[in-house]
């Protein structure tokens, strides 16, 4: 791979020409525009929310094994017989008089107040609860997943972008340098003479080469400008920047490094942990059609008119749900789902380790052909020194330089179009690295 960049060094060298942006346009690096992004993402924002959203319902599965408690209370008026009768019995004070027909029949309108505590402690329920804890921390570890996968898909696409920027900023140079070599032998030479037919063919081979260039140069600027605008505005930048001058190379393989081995991706995962996710809830389905056995007490305090008092009561419950509509074919649409994740889940491996391989091989390929036109553009490289001397020693008609040069422009644009579908491709790999340099 480093003579790929080391043809483009000869290639400036051989033609001499210098080259600069105007001083307006800053020079920002990837890490810059990727802590940028990375912090006003919405959708990273929005994936964060969701694995917080799923951790909290974790910790709330969690506590399922701590009793509920709940307070109670009321003050009121009535002359009801048996809640006058009742109340005052709640308060330790019922006197003979009260039984008295009169009155037990009419007791008058009374005050009566109730505050009670009531705690429960359930100690079997089937499985339910457990099964649902289990449910929830699977569901925060696949939400967790799919956070990883959201900002290592941002970080591959931006990344992927900003190298191909850098690929079109370096073939602009190329281009913009050719162009210049081109003007100054066509001003340099006297070629135009309709009656040097050798000449005017020549002339008309530079100036179409020179026009040729222009249009590579503005395909290059639009398809840069696309790139651009895409990433200035997920980094809230303007769009007057160009690229930290350095080698696609080696920033391909610093930022889309190529995975050592096959893992599962993030999105593999995240299936996989919503698979088990839906077998736990098929499990606490289970529960409904069993018993549910637990502590409760209660404590209460009873005042009125004649006084106050405490009571408390304490003892075991039995919860049995004999039938409830409501329960109705519940654990066979829970078995159903569940098996729907495990396909889904199945499915996700599958289609991963065809896109490994087929990317791999892909990538690798390119990689080959990059080494070729690499190797390609140091012959061409020589071929143009050596072109050029000839042609200003006269031994040569500039219709042969025009067509040495076009070689160059065929290499040029080889050599962008190999380096876009490498890029995209160890893009595309990127899902099946780890976190290292995704995350800050």
């Amino acid at each position: 791979m480093k003579s790929l960049t080391m043809a483009s060094s000869v290639f400036f060298v051989i033609l001499g020409v210098s080259f600069s942006f105007p001083s307006h346009a800053a020079e920002i690096g990837f890490g810059e525009i990727w802590s940028s992004i990375q912090s006003r993402s919405n959708s990273i924002k929005g994936a964060r929310l969701e694995a917080g959203i799923a951790e909290k319902a974790s910790e709330r599965a969690s506590l399922h094994w701590l009793p509920s408690l709940s307070l109670g209370g009321r003050y009121f008026t009535t002359n009801d017989p048996g809640v006058s009768l009742f109340s005052r019995l709640g308060q330790r004070q019922i006197l003979s008089a009260d039984f008295g027909p009169a009155a037990l029949n009419e007791p008058g309108f009374q005050n009566y107040g109730l505050l009670s505590l009531q705690a429960e402690l359930p100690i079997y329920e089937g499985g339910a609860k457990e099964s649902l804890r289990a449910a929830a921390a699977y569901w925060q570890e696949s939400q967790e997943r799919l956070l990883d996968a959201r900002e290592i898909g941002l970080h591959a696409r931006t990344a992927s972008d900003f190298g191909r920027i850098l690929s079109l900023h370096q073939a602009k140079k190329q281009s913009l340098a050719l162009r210049t070599e081109i003007e100054k032998i066509l001003g340099r030479y006297s070629l135009g003479s309709r009656s040097n037919p050798v000449g005017y063919s020549g002339m008309l081979g530079l100036k179409a080469l020179q026009n040729r260039i222009l249009s590579v140069l503005e395909s290059f600027r639009s398809e840069e400008a696309g790139l651009k605008a895409r990433i200035s505005t997920l980094a809230g930048i303007d769009a007057a920047w160009i690229p930290l001058d350095g080698l696609v190379i080696g920033f391909v393989e610093e930022n889309l490094p190529k995975p050592a081995a096959r893992i599962p991706t993030r999105e593999e995962e995240a299936a996989r942990l919503a698979a088990l996710g839906a077998a736990e809830q098929a499990n606490s389905e289970k529960s409904r059609y069993l018993p549910g056995v637990g502590l409760f007490g209660n404590e209460s305090w009873n005042t009125g008119a004649r006084g106050s008092a405490f009571t408390t009561t304490a003892g075991v419950y039995l919860r049995w749900s004999l039938f409830t509509p409501d329960s109705w074919n519940r654990q066979s649409e829970a078995e159903l789902r569940s098996k729907r994740e495990s396909l889904r889940a199945e499915e996700a491996s599958e289609q991963t380790k065809i896109s490994f391989e087929g990317l791999s091989a892909h990538a690798a390929a390119l990689e080959s052909n990059l080494k070729l036109v690499s190797e390609s553009e140091e012959l061409l490289a020589e071929q143009t020194r050596i072109t050029l001397r000839l042609f200003r020693d006269g031994a040569i008609g500039a219709l042969s330089l025009a067509e040495a040069l076009n070689r160059r422009v065929d290499l040029l644009l080889d050599r962008v179009r190999l380096e876009s579908s490498w890029i995209e491709d160890r893009s595309a790999l990127q899902s099946y690295r780890s976190r290292e340099g995704v995350r800050e």
